[in-house]
């Protein structure tokens, strides 16, 4: 939800639609540095995640393979 955030924030502009309203500056900053592709990716990873654990695939290598996607792409 967090990315989506950044998401939201890039395409729109408008604060009203932050679930994280709190983090506003963080997200602000993460949505200035990060272009779509990226942002793709990582929800794109983060979506695979989801389905490799409904598959009883191990949790901390779905977890840790989510992670390196996410790094690759800051």
């Amino acid at each position: 939800l967090w990315y989506r955030d950044i998401l939201m924030y890039k395409a729109t502009k408008d604060t009203n639609l932050l679930l994280y309203r709190d983090e506003y500056s963080t997200i602000t900053k993460q949505a200035s540095k990060r272009s779509y592709e990226e942002l793709e990716r990582i929800i794109e990873a983060i979506n695979k995640v989801k389905l490799r654990l409904d598959a009883n695939v191990n949790f901390e290598l779905a977890v840790e393979l989510m992670l390196l996607v996410i790094k690759e792409t800051c």
